[in-house]
This record gives structure tokens, sequence and C-alpha cells, in this order.
């Protein structure tokens, strides 16, 4: 039987493995949802390229002010 030392391991050693599919999809995943680099469009406009929780914090803002944001991550 596993303690939780043992459990959390094991959760951050899989987040660690599936990083690259949840970022695909979008899923939440602590080692790469704020590092992981997204072009952000305003209004249907290409605006610049940032990391996803900077991206999150800005639309969030520019939404207030009644612009639409969507953004899409970035193809290396």
């Amino acid at each position: 039987m596993l303690n939780s030392y043992q459990r959390a391991e094991k959760l951050r050693e899989l987040q660690w493995e599936l990083r690259d599919e949840d970022a695909q999809i979008g899923a939440y995943n602590p080692f790469n949802s704020d590092y992981t680099s997204v072009k952000v469009f305003v209004d249907g406009k290409y605006w610049k390229t940032m990391s996803q929780g900077m991206a999150r914090k800005s639309a969030a803002t520019l939404r207030a002010k009644g612009k639409t944001v969507t953004w899409r991550f970035y193809d290396v």
C-alpha cells in the first residue's frame, strides 16, 4: 500500500508523462499549463504570443472591455 508521499510522487510522474497530450487538448497540467506558448487573437486578429497563464489573465481583462479573445497553441 502506498503512503501519501508515494501517491503524490506517482501523480507527478504521470503528469510529467502526459504533459504533451494534455497540452494538445487544452487540459490542465501543472507542468505545462502556465508555460505553454499560445497565440492570442483579439477580435479575430493576431495580437501576440505569450504563455497560457498570461493569456488567461489578459483575456479576462480584454473581455471585461468588450473584446472577443481566443487563443490557440503555438506550433513550434
